[in-house]
């Protein structure tokens, strides 16, 4: 399981004034429809996991 800050994920996967609100990412991944987990208070998005999504927003964004 390779893990990515959710802070450094939105940096590197979205363009600059693009990228969704830490809100929304905490949240698709607290939901589910970001493959991560919380750990203390720091969300990670899990990159292995990532290609493997059934979620249109993240097959939108491992295409760009």
């Amino acid at each position: 399981m390779k893990l990515m800050k959710a802070t450094r994920f939105r940096e590197e996967y979205f363009a600059k004034g693009s990228e969704p609100s830490m809100n929304t990412l905490k949240k698709l991944i607290d939901e589910g429809g970001l493959p991560g987990r919380k750990i203390g208070v720091i969300h990670y998005v899990d990159l292995d996991q990532l290609s493997k999504s059934d979620n249109p927003l993240v097959n939108r964004v491992l295409a760009a």
